[in-house]
């Protein structure tokens, strides 16, 4: 059984509270839970997961436009990783866990559900009327 990481979750949501109220140019990617890492008109977004890879020191992919990987990065080893892969080992999470905290229709609020959650050691999904 691993520990989640309610620093490091905290620390992303924080992030994504935040990140739209940056400017344009600040180097920081926006926050958007539909996309693991994507190159959007306002610079680099990325969901909770994309942002904790980045946040670990893996590197994004870039294709030859220039553009992230929307899956991949290379981790702090030097291989080619899975975002989410790379994002569960940091947050300390079992895969059903990444997979309910990752979807890419969660709104901040089911973000900070989901982190009270873990963090009460209750399952993810607790409160959550869809969640089997």
């Amino acid at each position: 059984m691993t520990t989640p990481n309610i620093e490091l979750l905290d620390q992303a949501i924080a992030w994504a509270e935040h990140s739209e109220s940056l400017p344009q140019d600040a180097g920081v990617p926006r926050w958007d839970q539909a996309h693991y890492m994507a190159k959007a008109d306002c610079g680099t977004t990325c969901c909770i997961a994309g942002w904790v890879a980045l946040h670990e020191g893996a590197k994004p992919i870039l294709d030859s436009d220039g553009d992230p990987d929307s899956l991949e990065v290379i981790d702090t080893d030097g291989h080619r990783q899975d975002i989410p892969v790379v994002a569960r080992r940091a947050l300390g999470l079992t895969s059903d866990q990444s997979g309910y905290l990752f979807w890419g229709s969660n709104t901040l609020e089911d973000l900070k559900r989901m982190r009270d959650n873990l963090a009460a050691g209750r399952d993810i999904t607790h409160g959550f009327a869809e969640a089997a």
